[in-house]
């Protein structure tokens, strides 16, 4: 029989005790696989990094990694984990779905797992969509299941990326080196020159730096300080005009 366990941990998301890691590579089928570099137990990315964005036009397909513990301690005592439920994902953008592997979307104490996010946002959807995750965890010394909800991850979702255009005129956009540490160079060709903004953004959309730049015909560079950045997923916007482009950094201290 399923018992329930309490972690004591200070966050929901340690609470539960299982490690979810977000993979940057897109995927084109509709089973995950867990990462094996992925052991210990815990919740990555953290609120502050959060899940990768997803960019209209281009098919989103990003992978959980969960690594449930064998055991944990209920006040002092030490129990045995029996399983992992994720019993519902509410919050995700029209037309995205999620799916699990094993597709009951439930794991056993000391067992890896994934979840994986996809869909293919359009135009007008773009936003910022806060997830919930809803798990039940088991273990062998309580009568019932312990219940909570994960409510940090969020979907940003961005217009295309590196690219905005009309009437033929656009802007693209590309950072090297990315993930990046101290700093990172934005590569921007335009085909009309002007005055743009660039902005940088956490995934809460709370903005960390700005600059403007007189852009030339052609190629543009940027230097972007990132030293002042914690590590995380940042976003970068350069505007044009009406003309707009976006994309990602990974910031990455040592």
């Amino acid at each position: 029989m399923k018992q329930a366990v309490i972690f004591r941990f200070p966050s929901i998301a340690a609470a539960f005790a299982f490690l979810c890691i977000i993979s940057v590579s897109v995927k084109v089928d509709a089973q995950c696989t867990p990462d094996p570099q992925y052991t210990n137990s815990g919740i990555y990315p953290d609120s502050a990094t959060n899940l990768p964005p997803a960019y209209v036009g281009t098919p989103y397909a990003e992978t959980i990694t969960l690594v449930v513990p064998a055991d944990t301690f209920l006040g002092t005592i030490p129990v045995k984990v029996d399983s992992v439920v994720l019993t519902g994902f509410d919050g995700l953008p029209a037309g995205f779905t999620y799916a699990c592997n094993p597709s009951k979307c439930s794991w056993k104490g000391g067992e890896s797992g994934c979840v994986l996010i996809s869909g293919t946002a359009t135009a007008g959807m773009e936003g910022t969509y806060p997830l919930k995750g809803y798990v039940e965890s088991y273990a062998a010394s309580i009568t019932v299941p312990f219940r909570d909800t994960v409510t940090y991850l969020r979907l940003v979702v961005m217009p295309p990326q590196g690219v905005g255009e009309e009437g033929g005129v656009y802007v693209r956009t590309s950072a090297f080196p990315n993930p990046a540490d101290h700093s990172t160079q934005l590569s921007i060709g335009s085909l009309i020159p002007g005055e743009a903004e660039i902005r940088l953004v956490d995934v809460t959309g709370r903005q960390v730096w700005q600059t403007t730049r007189r852009f030339v015909h052609g190629d543009n560079l940027v230097e972007l300080p990132l030293n002042t950045c914690a590590n995380g997923l940042y976003m970068y916007h350069v505007a044009l005009g009406p003309y707009h482009a976006a994309g990602r950094i990974v910031v990455a201290h040592p």
